[in-house]
């Protein structure tokens, strides 16, 4: 299984998502784009090519993806309930439906 992609620009590189994918166990091959702008969302491309954008939609894959002895999503219900807070603006994320999908 290939690791997903996560790409995201070159001079701001989403360190929460870096840190968690370590402290998970969660392989992810990091693809810094010089081309991209400061502001441009990360974005994690998984093996059957659907799309996470945003760092918040990025971390809560990782910490769902990660090893249970990392904690990273809680050890039951109610603490993966209180991991997942409720968002602070009504911005949406995008998720691509993987390409099979379209």
């Amino acid at each position: 299984m290939a690791s997903p992609v996560l790409q995201y620009p070159a001079n701001a590189p989403p360190v929460a998502v870096l840190a968690a994918a370590r402290i998970g166990g969660v392989a992810v091959r990091a693809t810094p784009e010089k081309e991209w702008p400061n502001a441009a969302a990360p974005t994690l491309t998984l093996e059957d090519g659907a799309k996470l954008t945003g760092v918040a939609s990025l971390l809560r894959y990782v910490a769902r993806a990660s090893r249970a002895s990392a904690g990273l999503y809680g050890i039951d219900a109610v603490a993966s309930t209180l991991v997942r807070p409720l968002p602070r603006s009504t911005g949406a994320v995008r998720i691509s439906p993987p390409s099979s999908l379209s």
